[in-house]
């Protein structure tokens, strides 16, 4: 059944938006910096400096679009939809790196508060494309994982001239199984800050 969410979950949003006879359209770019999950890979150097690679970690860069579903100020009700890539990456060196790949595609609910300025919501996140990737001499370090599922929750504070650049605190919850016989689940949840903008 989890498989199907992120498909109900879309058809479920536009819907809303499509009944909603004041619904608005934007394009919005997102982006945030994550932190946290259990250890994936631990790295060590010949010069005796280590790096590694968190389940949860990450730089997150998409786009997507931001429904204003109702007209009633100064409380509102908006639901988003984006997609995007989800990256970190051992230290680079010469004889080859470790990169952390996942593409989530987050579909979220917020209540918003036009007088103060915020706003605050929750939703699912369906990661596909999840691997460890080593190049060179770390390809050996290269996995594969299950497409996940799992719940975001979000608070953003507007700022700007146009009230169209958000800066808030983010949670994903989400778990990963590698592709491989008898591997357990790795814990992927993380915290960390988004920036988002918003196109009038």
């Amino acid at each position: 059944m989890i498989r199907y969410l992120p498909k109900f979950a879309l058809i479920f949003i536009f819907l809303i938006a499509a009944s909603a006879k004041a619904a608005k359209f934007s394009p919005v770019f997102i982006s945030a910096l994550e932190f946290g999950g259990d250890k994936l890979i631990d790295v060590t150097y010949t010069d005796g400096s280590k790096s590694n690679i968190e389940a949860g970690r990450g730089i997150i860069l998409g786009g997507g679009v931001n429904i204003d579903l109702t007209e009633t100020k100064p409380h509102t009700f908006e639901a988003q939809a984006t997609l995007g890539i989800k990256w970190t990456s051992t230290k680079q060196a010469t004889n080859g790196s470790v990169d952390w790949y996942r593409f989530p595609l987050e579909l979220i609910s917020f209540y918003r508060n036009t007088e103060k300025d915020f706003r605050i919501g929750g939703g699912l996140v369906y990661q596909f494309g999840n691997e460890l990737k080593g190049s060179k001499d770390a390809s050996n370090a290269s996995v594969k994982f299950d497409n996940s599922t799992g719940y975001v929750i979000e608070g953003d504070y507007f700022v700007g001239a146009e009230k169209n650049i958000t800066i808030g605190f983010r949670y994903t919850g989400i778990s990963y199984i590698p592709q491989i016989a008898g591997a357990g689940s790795v814990n992927g949840n993380s915290y960390g800050f988004n920036f988002n903008f918003f196109w009038p």
